[in-house]
């Protein structure tokens, strides 16, 4: 039988309240409720200031002022990606400033698409006292679900970002957010179009996330077709027929 938010929020309530700290996995064995949801109700218990949570652990708000020390700080989000200096770059400054807007600081992580050490990364962004963390793994290919169990367990709420988790995967219940890249190339065949190309030639290099081999992946010079000898004021390709 599927109950309701507050239902759960209410028996979360009652179990820290009769046992005192309590950590989010076990608190989600106890009651036979997803680890997931329970970090998130417990997140929405602690902002209502009627948990405090730290560290994977949840307990009451003590009377020496436990939760209002928790509270005078910053909120502070984590973000793991594979990489800077490229398309992530943009992915990084928008985080950022909607950090910025919720009152909130951002603090990076970043795990190498060669290193492979995802985990040991998150781990030291809980560390860092973090109250979320946006993840980006790296999900090699032929990578083995149970790499990445850890997921499952995490202490904090944690949205994937430019991922999609596989349905039977330990990442299947966090939330996902990504690019609409359909939506871009839509956009970037209109703007050709009003430039007044009327073919395009499309060269693209494999990112390396998603690579297939183990050669590096080797970006290919792009050109713009067009039925005119004009050159694309954008991007200097010169036009061919």
């Amino acid at each position: 039988m599927t109950i309701s938010a507050e239902e759960r929020r209410a028996r979360i309530f009652e179990v820290v309240r009769d046992l005192g700290t309590v950590r989010v996995v076990d608190l989600a064995a106890r009651l036979g409720i997803p680890a997931v949801t329970v970090r998130r109700d417990v997140a929405a218990l602690a902002e209502a200031g009627r948990l405090h949570r730290s560290h994977g652990a949840v307990a009451l708000p003590d009377s020496a002022g436990g939760f209002s020390r928790a509270e005078s700080r910053d909120r502070v989000v984590g973000m793991l990606v594979p990489t800077v200096g490229s398309s992530f770059d943009e992915v990084i400054a928008g985080a950022r400033s909607a950090a910025a807007t919720a009152g909130a600081r951002l603090v990076l992580g970043i795990a190498p698409y060669e290193a492979r050490d995802d985990r040991a990364q998150v781990e030291r962004l809980l560390e860092s006292a973090v109250d979320g963390l946006l993840l980006t793994p790296n999900w090699h290919p032929g990578h083995r679900a149970e790499e990445h169990d850890w997921l499952a367990e995490l202490p904090v709420p944690a949205v994937l970002v430019e991922r999609k988790a596989d349905p039977a995967g330990p990442g299947a219940e966090l939330d996902a957010v990504g690019s609409d890249h359909r939506h871009g190339v839509l956009l970037a065949l209109r703007h050709l179009r009003a430039l007044g190309h009327r073919t395009v030639l499309l060269a693209a290099a494999a990112t390396p996330g998603r690579r297939t081999g183990s050669a590096p992946a080797t970006p290919r010079p792009s050109a713009c077709s067009a039925w005119n000898r004009s050159r694309c004021s954008t991007c200097s390709a010169p036009a061919r027929r």
